[in-house]
C-alpha cells in the first residue's frame, strides 16, 4: 500500500504477448502504471495503456513520463579501466534485441571501444539471464577476446561459470565485466566488477512522476536521466600477453 493506493507487480519474463495482456487488463482497472523495461513498440504502449497515467523506466513510450537510467558513464568508465589493464580486444554479450536499454549499451560500448581503439567483437543476442551467459561462453571465448562486457549482471555471471567449464579463469585468462551491480555482484567468485545504475532510485523516482500525475499535475514532458558507475572488484585483471598465454601463465 501507498497511501490509499494498493500495488500490483506482473512480471512479463521478457514476453511481449504477456506484457501486452498486462497491459490491456490494467487499462481501465488501475488508476496509474509503471512499466519498466518494456519490450513492445512505444505507440502500441500508448495505445494498450490507454487513459491511464503512465511512467516508463528504460524505454520509450508516447504520452509517458520517463526514467531512463543511463549505463553509458559507467561503461566509459569500463572500457578505460580495460583498456588501462592491456586489453584491447573486447567482446559484448548483448541482451534482447527489443530492449531499449541493449540498444543503449550497445552504442555505448562500441563508441567508446572505437575512442580507445579497442577492437570490439559483438556475439548474438542473449536472454538476460544467467542461461543467457553460458550460452554465449563458447563463441565468447572462440573469438579470442581478453576481456568482455555482458548486458547485465545475470549474463555477466554466466559468463564466467560457462568460461569455466571451457577450461577458462576469471580474471587470470578473461576478464569480465557486469551491468546492474546487483547484490549478487559482491557475492560473486570472484566479486564481479560491475556498472552500478541507480536501480532503487528509479523506482522511487518512477513513483513520485505517477503519483503526481494521479494527482493531476502535468505529465513530465522531459525524460530523467540517471547516471551509473563502475565499481571494480575481483573478475577485472591484466590482460595475458600471447607470449604468457604460450607458457601457460
Amino acid at each position: 500500500m501507498h497511501g490509499r493506493h494498493r500495488m500490483v507487480l506482473a512480471d512479463t519474463s521478457e514476453s511481449s504477448s504477456r506484457e501486452r495482456a498486462h497491459l490491456e487488463s490494467f487499462a481501465t482497472g488501475v488508476d496509474g502504471i509503471i512499466l519498466c523495461s518494456p519490450r513492445l513498440p512505444s505507440e502500441q504502449i500508448h495505445d494498450l495503456a490507454g487513459s491511464a497515467p503512465l511512467v516508463v523506466i528504460n524505454g520509450e513510450a508516447e504520452h509517458a513520463a520517463r526514467v531512463l537510467m543511463e549505463a553509458g558513464e559507467g561503461i566509459r568508465q569500463a572500457v578505460e579501466h580495460l583498456y588501462a589493464l592491456g586489453h584491447r580486444k573486447l567482446a559484448y554479450i548483448p541482451g534482447p534485441a527489443s530492449s531499449w536499454a541493449n540498444s543503449q549499451r550497445r552504442a555505448a560500448i562500441t563508441r567508446f571501444c572505437a575512442d580507445w581503439g579497442i577492437e570490439l567483437v559483438t556475439v548474438g543476442n542473449q536472454n538476460a539471464t544467467v542461461d543467457g551467459g553460458l550460452a554465449a561462453a563458447a563463441s565468447v571465448v572462440a573469438s579470442g577476446a581478453t576481456a568482455v562486457i555482458a548486458y547485465n549482471d545475470l549474463v555477466a555471471i554466466g559468463m564466467l561459470a560457462g568460461a569455466r567449464t571451457l577450461g577458462y579463469h576469471c580474471p587470470e585468462d578473461i576478464s569480465v565485466v557486469g551491468i546492474d551491480d546487483l547484490d549478487i555482484a559482491a557475492a560473486a567468485e570472484p566479486g564481479l566488477t560491475s556498472v552500478r545504475v541507480p536501480i532503487d532510485r528509479s523506482g522511487a523516482l518512477s513513483l513520485e512522476l505517477l503519483l503526481e500525475q494521479m494527482a493531476g499535475k502535468p505529465m513530465a514532458t522531459e525524460a530523467v536521466h540517471l547516471s551509473s558507475q563502475l565499481i571494480v572488484r575481483g573478475s577485472t585483471f591484466a590482460a595475458r600477453t600471447a607470449e604468457q598465454a604460450l607458457q601457460g601463465k
